[in-house]
C-alpha cells in the first residue's frame, strides 16, 4: 500500500504531539503531589489536550482520522477520570 509523502509528514507531526502529551502526562503526575500547582497544571493540561485533539483531526485525513479521534478521546477521558478521582 502506497502512502503519500504528505500523509507520512502528518503522521510524524501527530506522533510528535503524542510524545509531548505523554511527557506532559508524566509531569502532571509529578505535580499532583504539589497541591498549590495541581489545579493550574490540571486545567492547562486538559486545555492543551483539547487543542491537540482539534489540531490532529485537522491535520490527518482518511482512515487515520478515526484512529486519532479514538486514541485522543480515550486519553482525554482517562486524564479527566484521573483528576476526578
Amino acid at each position: 500500500m502506497y502512502i503519500p509523502d504528505f500523509q507520512i509528514e502528518r503522521m510524524k507531526i501527530v506522533n510528535f504531539y503524542l510524545i509531548v502529551l505523554i511527557i506532559l502526562g508524566i509531569l502532571s503526575h509529578i505535580y499532583i503531589g504539589v497541591k498549590v500547582l495541581a489545579i493550574k497544571v490540571r486545567l492547562i493540561f486538559i486545555l492543551y489536550i483539547i487543542a491537540v485533539c482539534a489540531y490532529a483531526v485537522v491535520l490527518i485525513s482518511g482512515m487515520t482520522v478515526l484512529i486519532s479521534i479514538f486514541s485522543f478521546s480515550s486519553m482525554v477521558i482517562a486524564i479527566i477520570l484521573h483528576f476526578l478521582i
